[in-house]
């Protein structure tokens, strides 16, 4: 039984591996304290033989190990950013400066799709990597979530708040528009923002692929971006230049097996 660790900028998500079966995925948000392991392990009725993590806050891995190594006598492996995995050819001319969070994203939606991709993680921040069908790794883009732009948009007077969007807890069943009220406007300005940049990203992953590449999206707001998105290639002709888009929950796990 392996223990895998997606340790990011606002949660921990951690399952079980056996083989080539996994448990359910458990999420715990970051705290300015850290994490307390004994709560969020204690309940293992067995020690892992082995615990797989991608961590993007150095800071997290010391107090990891220590617990580890005095709970379980385990030292986690971290995964890291390589020129070369899994059939991916990373494209950054400094590997080192890509979070390690991504070039999971990136080996899972690949080894899944064995397609051109676009790999689009929408949390904190907003990613999107390009992937040949090769392989190779044609760089990406990086954007403020939802939250942040939020944040840039109304956190600078008290009044703000009224007009804030729980982006979150929205079900979007149409298309976006022009809005009526300061809410609706601000949450299809800031939507069609990601949407755009995600517009773009396709046009020039499909101007260097011989096919439509498939479109894989995670994080936490990844579900409701992808139905977005693919209601909003609904109304014009780029849904054509698309093989499949769907959301996997799980990406950066899924990667941690193939780093």
């Amino acid at each position: 039984m392996i223990l895998e660790l997606d340790m990011g900028n606002s949660s921990l998500k951690w399952r079980l591996r056996n083989g080539v079966a996994v448990g359910d995925v458990a999420s715990v948000p970051v705290s300015a304290q850290g994490y307390d392991y004994d709560a969020i392990f204690g309940g293992l009725r067995d020690a892992p033989v082995a615990i797989h993590a991608a961590c993007v806050v150095p800071a997290l891995q010391q107090a990891l190990s220590d617990w580890t190594l005095k709970t379980w006598r385990l030292v986690p492996f971290y995964a890291a950013v390589l020129p070369e995995a899994a059939g991916v050819l990373n494209g950054y001319s400094e590997v080192a400066q890509m979070g390690v969070d991504r070039w999971m994203a990136i080996l899972a939606a690949y080894a899944n799709c064995q397609n051109a991709c676009l790999v689009v993680d929408v949390g904190t921040a907003m990613t999107v990597d390009l992937v040949l069908l090769s392989g190779q790794h044609c760089g990406g883009y990086i954007a403020p979530g939802m939250n942040l732009m939020d944040d840039a948009l109304f956190g600078q007077t008290a009044i703000a708040e009224v007009h804030r969007v729980k982006y979150a807890a929205i079900n979007y069943d149409g298309p976006l528009g022009a809005g009526f009220s300061t809410q609706s406007a601000a949450l299809s300005g800031l939507y069609s923002m990601q949407l755009g940049l995600l517009l773009l990203a396709l046009d020039e992953l499909c101007a260097q692929s011989d096919g439509p590449p498939s479109v894989i999206f995670t994080g936490g707001a990844g579900s409701v971006l992808a139905e977005m998105f693919r209601k909003c290639l609904l109304t014009r002709e780029a849904l054509k230049k698309v093989q499949e888009i769907m959301y996997s929950p799980a990406l950066v796990l899924d990667g941690l097996s193939l780093s």
